[in-house]
């Protein structure tokens, strides 16, 4: 999996030492276009150092950036002050415009109930903006180290409250200016109403700041549609709406996607559209002269779910499972027999049939995907372009048997990429070990890239540790020349690596 991160360059420190990567897993996330939003993680519990307990921190900032924190508690068993390194990366699960860059390890020295500096990504955040965030932090002691590396897998849902409904307009040719037609009432448990949607007619002039929309292709002077949402609650909504053809289809004509916030009452156009226009296309869009609008609407509201999913310490380059809350793999694979499939992952050339159960239940990522709203859930099929059919094959075997046939390193390299985007630890340690013993000449460069865009110090280090041994033959070679041209910076990163560990600096 790919990770955007925070710009700046390597610090001097021994990337080698032992660590804790906290993965934390955000659903239905919507952020208002004018109001900044910051959530918390669950606490952790990291016992390898020194007892202490610590959570990370996300601010989204409309417009701007997502600034990323991690924060002590104030109770723990720790010392009253510890050093950590640490740095952030982020999914590409959002609709986040920023680009890869090269990592930065910062430092701070904690006291209990105490924040590092916000630490900012690159980027701007742009809207709509998707439901589901991924944060991953990795943290190493300033002094000493950790006897192994840790995986903490953290998930935070907040409530989304979803309705689809269409809204019908009788009598359309009737429908007259500032006339009210009311699509949709929502109803609190006590019977208050939370929210309605309504259509009204409007003359405007070509161009309107006021309704936030474009109306130049808007002849002026005709009789436009304009949305008004009543909104009493402290929710923030998001609200999509097109009109319907004849058959009942989806058309583009009229289609509006808007999200809006808090305790407000909000109106707008729907643009490229008018009355004059349905009216000429009645054949189309007004059977019996009716219209009707199709309305998906989402209120996002208060956290709903927050767990620390799962905990996992490495031995060997094996991921050993210390405490899990997901599905036991092994139960639902003596059930699926007789269970139809009930999704599908599409490659670009190939499509497998699946479970949903068997791959939730393995993958935090396909989880996620499954228990959401998301088009995958609703499609009931998983788009996947950036992994070749012959890797997903093998991702499946290993989902469905646990079990990884001994591969060229090119393979075991495809499959290692699709591990780590969805998040399969098991796979993903597996594929190391079968890199690790993979290296030669030819592919020691790709490989330390590889290991380098990942953050993986376990594979990093064999990749590393060969080239070491091998230096006369490798420093000289034109791979090598060629890799200090293109990536001067991971070349200091070695030779620094390496001079530390013989004790030269």
């Amino acid at each position: 999996m790919q990770f955007f991160v925070c710009k700046a360059s390597y610090t001097s420190m021994e990337y080698e030492r032992k660590g804790v990567t906290i993965t934390w897993l955000i659903e239905n996330v919507n952020c208002p276009r004018n109001q900044e939003m910051k959530l918390y993680s669950p606490v952790v519990n990291v016992d390898v150092m020194d007892k202490t307990k610590w959570k990370l921190g996300m601010r989204l900032i409309p417009a701007k950036a997502i600034r990323l924190t991690i924060k002590r508690e104030a109770e723990d068993a720790g010392p009253e002050e510890i050093g950590l390194h640490y740095e952030f990366s982020f999914t590409p699960f959002t609709t986040f415009r920023g680009k890869s860059t090269i990592r930065r390890v910062f430092s701070f020295k904690f006291q209990k109930d105490q924040s590092c500096p916000d630490v900012g990504l690159i980027g701007k955040l742009k809207y709509p903006i998707s439901y589901i965030i991924a944060v991953r932090c990795k943290i190493w002691k300033q002094r000493g180290t950790v006897s192994t590396n840790g995986h903490f897998f953290l998930r935070t849902r907040m409530r989304a409250e979803r309705c689809v409904f269409v809204g019908v307009v009788e009598n359309f040719s009737n429908f007259s200016v500032e006339e009210k037609k009311t699509l949709k009432t929502l109803l609190s448990p006590t019977g208050e109403v939370k929210m309605s949607i309504n259509l009204y007619l409007s003359r405007l002039p070509r161009y309107s700041s006021y309704y936030d929309t474009f109306e130049e292709d808007l002849p002026s002077g005709n009789c436009c549609l304009k949305i008004a949402v009543d909104n009493t609650t402290e929710n923030v909504f998001d609200l999509q709406l097109l009109i319907l053809d004849i058959s009942g289809q989806k058309s583009n004509t009229g289609k509006l996607e808007r999200e809006y916030t808090l305790g407000s009452s909000v109106k707008f156009i729907l643009h490229d559209v008018s009355k004059e226009e349905l009216l000429t296309k009645a054949a189309l869009y007004l059977p019996n002269d009716i219209l009707s609008l199709q309305c998906e609407l989402t209120l996002f509201s208060e956290k709903e779910y927050e767990e620390v999913e799962s905990i996992e310490y490495e031995t060997d380059s094996v991921s050993v499972v210390k405490q899990t809350d997901f599905k036991n793999e092994l139960e639902l694979l003596t059930r699926r027999e007789g269970i139809p499939c009930d999704t599908k992952l599409h490659t670009v050339t190939e499509t497998f049939s699946a479970h949903t159960a068997i791959l939730s239940a393995k993958s935090p990522v396909f989880e996620a995907m499954f228990a959401s709203d998301m088009k995958e859930a609703d499609e009931k099929c998983v788009q996947i372009d950036d992994v070749d059919a012959e890797t997903v094959k093998r991702m499946l075997v290993f989902l469905y048997s646990g079990k990884v046939d001994e591969l060229e390193w090119k393979d075991a390299k495809e499959l290692y990429f699709a591990a780590d985007k969805y998040q399969l630890l098991h796979l993903k340690s597996k594929c190391v070990a079968l890199l690790s013993k993979s290296v030669d000449l030819s592919n020691c460069i790709v490989l330390l890239l590889l290991a380098d865009m990942h953050q993986d110090e376990d594979l990093k280090r064999a990749v590393e540790e060969y080239i070491t041994k091998n230096d006369l033959t490798i420093l000289f070679c034109d791979l090598w020349r060629d890799f200090e041209k293109n990536a001067p910076q991971m070349v200091i990163n070695y030779f620094r690596n390496r001079c530390l560990k013989n004790k030269v600096l």
